[in-house]
């Protein structure tokens, strides 16, 4: 009897996801939006192994790997110093791939991991990473388009980029620079709370029930987790 082979399809992480200048989504209307999700999902029916091995599905999506000798190509492989070491400097194993949106939408860039998931790195909706001969290899500008949590760490990117005090013994430049935020990339959670919600919580933090949100989740993940033992 033949073996069964475990069918492998697309997934994706967006852990390593980011926006920068040229990258960002400040152009994109809601249709976009609506437009990637739908290619996800259709990517998301596919088995890897096959689509990789048909020429004609890799052609039909633009699917290949990003060339960074592109003319006019507004940043190099080590700018995405955000993405973990051991995939950034493997350029062999983890080499970054794109497909597209659509050809008006742009393209999602990427790489696949050891674990067979396509982690998204950059929306490209300018399609900006492979500046196109047929637009004179044009770099049209987008920004990140910022909730109140990354519009903080963004205007403190600014801030530590744009520091041009000369004295080296200007504390608030050094201060600033020493500012990390690498972590504050990854495992956050945005969420909205009307004003009474928020004064219970602040009420429980007088009181002493707990010290902070993050007491908060941690209480509400543990009684989750009680229930569905129980």
């Amino acid at each position: 009897m033949a073996k069964n082979v475990e069918r492998v399809y697309w997934s994706f992480s967006l852990r390593f996801w980011k926006q920068i200048d040229k990258f960002g989504l400040s152009e994109s209307d809601s249709k976009w939006f609506v437009s990637l999700l739908e290619k996800l999902r259709e990517l998301s029916s596919m088995e890897k192994g096959k689509f990789l091995a048909d020429r004609s599905s890799k052609s039909a999506w633009r699917y290949h790997p990003i060339d960074w000798n592109q003319k006019n190509i507004p940043i190099q492989r080590s700018d995405l110093n955000w993405v973990d070491a051991t995939y950034l400097e493997n350029v062999d194993d983890y080499p970054l791939v794109q497909f597209q949106v659509s050809k008006a939408f742009g393209r999602v860039v990427g790489f696949w991991d050891e674990k067979d998931v396509f982690n998204i790195v950059l929306l490209d909706p300018l399609h900006n990473l492979q500046p196109s001969k047929d637009f004179n290899y044009r770099v049209d500008s987008c920004s990140p388009l910022s909730c109140s949590y990354s519009s903080v760490l963004c205007e403190i990117e600014r801030i530590k980029s744009n520091s041009h005090c000369k004295s080296p013994d200007c504390g608030y430049k050094k201060s600033i620079n020493m500012i990390g935020l690498g972590d504050a990339y990854a495992n956050v959670i945005v969420h909205f709370v009307d004003d009474d919600q928020y004064h219970k919580v602040e009420g429980l933090k007088v009181e002493g029930v707990i010290d902070s949100a993050s007491d908060l989740i941690s209480y509400g993940i543990d009684y989750v987790e009680e229930v569905k033992g129980s």
